[in-house]
């Protein structure tokens, strides 16, 4: 074979081995990034994830009237829809349980009446699954939540 040939040839696989190999750290440059600007948007969405929904729980143990707290997620909802997959697991699912079920108890129950308080057995139900949104961020982050023991008047531990 010519050598002129054969040096060409080489020089085309060479240049073509470099091309790829430039194609495949752009990618996976670009990929890095991206995944790097996901973790970066998942840590936003959990934190602001976990303040809501202890909003929600606070709101729901201080007996806030139905239409307060659902107002209040109303006026969250363009940051839920807009976070929402980068919320962890079943929390979207249990954020909107918690607001379907409190229009609908408001629907049924307040006509009329902006201040009806949401009902016991209700309240209970909500905050199960508030407290389930948030087990649910606390598994996405790799932490476990703070339990603070404290003795009982019979001397049992209490958390």
């Amino acid at each position: 074979m010519n050598p002129l040939l054969s040096a060409l040839i080489g020089g085309l696989i060479t240049g073509l081995i470099t091309l790829a190999g430039i194609f495949f750290q752009a990618s996976s440059v670009r990929r890095k990034r991206m995944d790097e600007v996901t973790a970066e948007r998942k840590v936003d969405a959990d934190a602001k994830a976990y303040d809501d929904m202890k909003m929600i729980e606070s709101l729901l143990t201080r007996n806030k009237p139905a239409w307060d707290i659902i107002q209040w997620m109303e006026s969250r909802q363009s940051w839920f829809f807009s976070s929402r997959i980068f919320l962890p697991g079943k929390y979207p699912a249990k954020w909107l349980s918690i607001r379907n079920e409190l229009m609908a108890f408001h629907s049924l129950h307040s006509p009329g009446n902006p201040g009806l308080r949401v009902e016991i057995n209700l309240t209970e139900h909500l905050l199960k699954l508030a407290a389930e949104a948030i087990d649910e961020v606390y598994k996405d982050i790799g932490l476990e939540r703070i339990v603070i023991e404290r003795p009982s008047p019979d001397g049992a531990r209490l958390s």
